[in-house]
């Protein structure tokens, strides 16, 4: 079993569509990726963790499936990370997935947090940790980036879906508006224009399987 840190610059391209995959993990495996994978994302960024642990190292999923989830964990409510971990356990080996998914994300950092908190005080006046978490919190800014980059990459394969990825943007970030109103209001034209482009990619495979 491999470890997702040392594995992490690995050239292996992340598992397109068609591309076959590898078989589905036990509990017990699926448990100790995802408790290695909350232990070793420091700085947050878990998403990106296991977007490349999930469909880059294991190829368990494809991309487009791990970005949907992804998606899909970002508008529910609850924590991010937990979302997108109860989808992968759940696609990965149902219910009991989800649970082993969710329970290895939170389990062993939940410990490890509260042991922190209780000498944090301790070493709270030492500048040098001050700095060691902004540099933390920079490289998980990075990731997210990298990851929101792939994402746009993937899903927003046409202007009018830019255009939707720019509003949620300025909707979000720079007006502060709420994000169920940004979402209320985008979303169904997000959901629209992305139907109407796999339609047209099903004509255009129809139409050259005809030819």
């Amino acid at each position: 079993m491999s470890d997702p840190i040392r594995r992490a610059g690995s050239p292996t391209p992340p598992l397109g569509d068609g591309d076959p995959l590898s078989p589905p993990p036990g509990l017990l495996e699926l448990f100790w990726v995802f408790t290695k994978i909350g232990l070793m994302s420091f700085g947050g960024a878990l998403s990106t963790w296991i977007h490349r642990e999930v469909s880059v190292n294991r190829r368990w999923m494809t991309e487009t499936e791990v970005l949907s989830g992804l998606a899909l964990a970002q508008i529910m409510p609850g924590i991010n990370v937990v979302n997108l971990s109860l989808f992968v356990g759940q696609r990965l080996r149902g219910v009991a997935g989800a649970f082993a998914g969710a329970m290895g994300i939170l389990a062993a950092p939940s410990v490890i947090v509260v042991c922190i908190s209780l000498v944090y005080d301790q070493f709270s006046h030492y500048a040098w940790l001050g700095d060691l978490l902004n540099g933390i919190a920079a490289a998980a800014i990075g990731m997210l980036i990298h990851m929101g980059v792939k994402a746009t990459q993937r899903s927003a394969r046409s202007w009018p879906l830019l255009l939707v990825v720019a509003g949620i943007f300025v909707g979000v970030g720079i007006l502060k508006l709420h994000m169920v109103i940004v979402v209320a209001l985008l979303g169904p034209v997000s959901i629209w224009l992305s139907y109407r482009n796999i339609m047209r990619e099903r004509l255009a495979r129809e139409e050259s399987g005809h030819a």
